[in-house]
Order: C-alpha cells, then structure tokens, then sequence
C-alpha cells in the first residue's frame, strides 16, 4: 500500500513541485541551479496526507519520541506527520514535534526551539542538498540533551558536498538520480 502511495507522490512532485526554469536560482546551499524542487506544491489535502503517512512510516524506523527540523521548509511536514501518527487507529506512536528556529527572537521567550523536544529526536527536512540545514537543527537539538537518531527528507538532491549522509542515519523518499530523465526531458524541450 506504501509503495503505491509512494508512486502516487512520485507522480505529484513530478506534476507540481518540479520547477524547470530559464534562469538560474540560488538554493540555502548557495549553490545555483535551474530547477528547483518546490515540495510547497504538495500543499493539498492529497499531497499533505500522503507525506503525512509516508514520512511517518518512514520515521517510525527510528523510534523517535519527537520530530523536528529547521524553520520553515520542515514545519509543514512536522505538522502532518505528529497529526497522521494521532489520528493513526493502530500504531500510534504519541510522537511530539518542535521546530529550530534560524535565529532567536528578540522578544518573547527567545527561544532557539519550539514546540516539544522529547528524546530520542528524528529531524525531518523537505529538500537536501548539502545538509547544512540539517546539520543546523541536529546541532540545536544537541545543545539541548536529546540524541538524534536520524534523518527523513523528501527529496535528496545527491550533493557530493552533503555534510550529514556519512554522519547520521537518513532516509529520503526520493533521490534526485528518479527525476533526473524527467528535469532533463523538460530541459530539451524548453531548448526547442
């Protein structure tokens, strides 16, 4: 059932989330590209609920208490995940969700993570390329106690430069080598 579901997202970023584009954009990472993987276009009730349970058949690997990740590309998928494990009727597994923020408000708490931070921690990412952003929210969460068991993205872009991939236990739904034919095959055709 997962691997259909899995299929099916394949098929929704292939559709919304692929973008093919005549200029060059900077990524975090700062490197430049000209497609970009904008996962925002699974921002519906069939996208979010199949992140929701992919991802957290996903994280359940790691056995976490919570999930976390950097703001803002991880808290809509925090969001879906700790609310598909609460609706789940069997499987349950009570996972809480926190978020890092980049950099502290001057106001309020001023706190650097939101939300519920219980141990063991799993970070969850929408986009990895060089994993700066996960190094980030792994490193915030360690100031604070927890471990961090691993790592679920939805797309892996493969960078070379990845800081993490040999650090940490990960998981990516995707891998950016499944949608290489496709970026290329828009590529040629803007060419034309």
């Amino acid at each position: 059932m997962i691997d259909e579901k899995k299929l099916r997202l394949k098929q929704l970023i292939q559709e919304r989330c692929i973008k093919v584009l005549d200029h060059d954009v900077a990524l975090s990472s700062g490197e430049t590209t000209n497609y970009y993987y904008d996962i925002k276009g699974l921002f519906d009730g069939e996208g979010l609920n199949l992140l929701g349970e992919i991802m957290l058949s996903e994280v359940s690997k790691f056995n976490p208490k919570s999930i976390g990740g950097l703001e803002v590309g991880a808290i809509p998928l925090i969001s879906v995940i700790v609310a598909f494990d609460y609706y789940m009727k069997v499987n349950r597994t009570g996972l809480s969700g926190f978020y890092v923020r980049k950099s502290i408000k001057e106001h309020g708490l001023q706190k650097k993570i939101e939300g519920n931070l219980q141990n063991p921690v799993a970070i969850v990412e929408d986009v990895m390329t060089t994993g700066n952003s996960i190094k980030l929210a792994i490193d915030a969460v360690k100031e604070q106690g927890p471990s961090v068991v691993g790592v679920v993205c939805v797309i892996d872009r493969e960078d070379a430069r990845n800081v993490i991939k040999d650090h940490i236990r990960y998981i990516a739904l995707f891998k950016h080598s499944e949608f290489e034919k496709f970026i290329e095959e828009q590529l040629s055709s803007r060419r034309k």
